[in-house]
């Protein structure tokens, strides 16, 4: 099984684009986290706190309420103007990907594919 570091530089190697990884487990504290060198992030630390506390609430939420329904999701793809964020599954846990806007969707298969064993 990888270690979250190792999933983070994996993760951050499938597409030059890629730009952040998060691991959080499964209340929302970020258990790891990777960057390109050469990434700011966008908005100010409060800023993203904010976000992320929104967000981990708001997906967990729906995820968890469709779930029922539909069954565990396998990922999680919100396009936005300035940002692509993939959001995934991982043991107890969740794994975010922030990325620029025009990478491809098609990197979900190489990401789920690096995920894989630790899901077992």
């Amino acid at each position: 099984m990888l270690s979250p570091q190792e999933i983070c530089q994996k993760i951050l190697g499938v597409h030059e684009g890629a730009r952040w990884v998060k691991v959080f487990d499964r209340y929302g504290k970020i258990v790891f986290e990777g960057k390109k060198d050469h990434v700011e992030p966008y908005l100010s630390k409060e800023a993203m706190e904010s976000l992320r506390t929104l967000w981990f609430q708001v997906i967990q939420g729906v995820v968890g309420r469709v779930a029922q329904y539909w069954g565990q999701a396998q990922h999680l793809h919100i396009q936005f103007l300035k940002v692509g964020l993939f959001g995934f599954p991982y043991v107890g846990g969740t794994v975010v990907v922030i990325a620029e806007p025009y990478v491809p969707a098609t990197i979900i298969s190489e990401i789920q594919n690096i995920l894989k064993p630790s899901q077992r």
